[in-house]
């Protein structure tokens, strides 16, 4: 090439190496630059441009323009050659995540033993790059599942191990939730035995219908599968659920919620075995908020009417219908799976709860973080 201000003659060439036959760590292809004489002398051409980027020029890789190296590049001399590779000297692995739940295989954290890590989305599928190359162990975790280990990988430098696979199984939920609302100074709240060599013990949580959020009531896990609330306040109605705690060496989990019951102390403003009815109509904050993926939605409805329960996004759009129906006085609650009416699962983001029941129409703010 003849430089048209200067008169200068370079000659280079550009090679562009099929991935098929020199592998990368992401299957990119390499693209070297050889420069067997250059003189960069072409002031009114802003000397030269060296780099590469995409077809709309919206991302790239400069390493050299109008004389300005990047920070560590080496100047351009006779007979030096520039590689532009993703290769690192370090090694990646791939795989996918079945969760045993009918598909959807998002949120599962997969991590080395070395600390790289990768969150699944709804496909379940990961690439772990940035490996050191040595014998490397991974790990792979979600809520409500029983973790899983994958022993003594051998991560190569520049290429990628594929077919590195888990399936992880639900951890069992316990079953039949009930609580008492009859006895006097105490809720009563049973459920039943869940049968596993792993099994820690049980969290059982417990909310005030009008304030929405459920806190833990024990400390350490409990060891039976029955509970007296001693705390509980008189002429208050609670809503209790229990979860099973897992445990094995150097990991710990803890299962769904189970179902969940109203309970409460029973008192002469109380007609036993007949939960107090709210006075007015509310929409608790859903719980949890933050969210990711279920969250519960509670309701009241002082009389019997139609409702309607639907979230909608920062836009106004509706992504799902939750209720829809007439339904009797009382303490509701509905959960939400996170997913649109297509069954989808939403991204990351600022979502509303709308209610309409009657003549009252109340919304609240849910955030999914993912």
């Amino acid at each position: 090439m003849t430089h048209r201000n200067t008169g200068a003659i370079e000659t280079f060439e550009m090679v562009i190496s099929d991935p098929t036959y020199y592998s990368t760590l992401t299957g990119d292809a390499e693209i070297t630059c050889l420069y067997k004489s250059i003189l960069n002398n072409d002031a009114d051409e802003n000397y030269s441009s060296v780099g590469f980027e995409n077809y709309n020029q919206s991302s790239g890789i400069q390493y050299e323009y109008d004389n300005i190296y990047s920070p560590g590049a080496a100047p351009l001399v006779n007979n030096r050659a520039i590689i532009i590779t993703t290769n690192t000297g370090r090694g990646g692995v791939r795989g996918h995540v079945e969760l045993s739940n009918g598909g959807h295989n998002e949120n599962v954290m997969v991590i080395s033993s070395t600390g790289q890590h990768r969150t699944t989305p709804e496909s379940g599928d990961f690439w772990i790059k940035d490996i050191p190359p040595d014998s490397v162990d991974l790990f792979a975790s979600a809520g409500g599942y029983f973790p899983d280990t994958i022993i003594g990988l051998p991560v190569i430098a520049n290429s990628s191990i594929s077919g590195t696979d888990f399936n992880l199984i639900q951890c069992p939920v316990p079953a039949n939730l009930i609580a008492s609302d009859t006895l006097s100074g105490r809720v009563e709240v049973s459920w039943d035995s869940v049968s596993s060599m792993l099994l820690a013990g049980y969290n059982l949580y417990r909310s005030r219908w009008e304030a929405g959020g459920f806190e833990k009531v024990n400390g350490t896990p409990l060891q039976v599968n029955h509970f007296n609330d001693l705390t509980a306040l008189d002429s208050i109605t609670y809503r209790y659920y229990i979860t099973a705690v897992y445990s094995s060496g150097d990991w710990s989990t803890e299962s769904f919620a189970s179902n969940i019951d109203l309970g409460g102390i029973n008192s002469p403003t109380r007609t036993a075995g007949e939960p107090s009815l709210p006075t007015e109509f509310f929409l608790s904050q859903n719980y949890p908020n933050p969210f990711n993926p279920t969250t519960i939605i509670s309701y009241g409805l002082p009389n019997d009417c139609r409702v309607k329960v639907e979230v909608y996004n920062l836009l106004g759009q509706k992504i799902k219908t939750l209720v829809n129906g007439p339904e009797k006085a009382g303490i509701k609650s509905v959960v939400w799976d996170g997913r649109d009416t297509a069954g989808k699962a939403i991204s990351s983001g600022v979502y509303f709860c709308h209610i309409d029941a009657g003549s009252y129409q109340a919304s609240k703010k849910m955030l999914m973080l993912k």
